[in-house]
């Protein structure tokens, strides 16, 4: 073992946290990459999902009835028959991949955003 030995380099301390803090900028950059383009592509899928229940909505027949909602209030005696018809062909499928695809480019773009302000933090 050497003994008393305790030289130190010049501007080694500088050299390790200039390295430390290009590593953290890369991993944020890679991150908020990942969470953008999940944004993007969850962006996506809320157009087509709502696309997809909007096509579905027109054929199902649910809107004539709250149509018939708005224009008979004599309906209004009948109403556990007309919320089981307006249940009944509402697209379930549809509206909950729309809600799932929503939340999903909702946590990708707050994460994102998060990430944009913790590296104007870092800078």
């Amino acid at each position: 073992m050497i003994k008393d030995y305790n030289q130190t380099l010049p501007g080694l301390e500088q050299d390790i946290i200039s390295k430390i803090h290009r590593i953290q900028k890369r991993r944020i950059f890679i991150r908020q990459a990942s969470y953008g383009l999940l944004s993007l592509g969850s962006f996506g899928g809320v157009i087509a999902s709502g696309i997809y229940v909007k096509n579905i909505l027109l054929t199902s027949g649910s809107l004539e009835y709250f149509s018939l909602l708005f224009s008979d209030a004599g309906i209004l005696s009948y109403w556990k028959e007309l919320s089981l018809s307006i249940a009944e062909s509402l697209p379930i499928f549809g509206l909950a991949m729309l809600c799932g695809v929503g939340a999903l480019f909702l946590w990708s773009a707050m994460r994102t955003a998060q990430l944009q302000l913790f590296k104007k933090a870092l800078i």
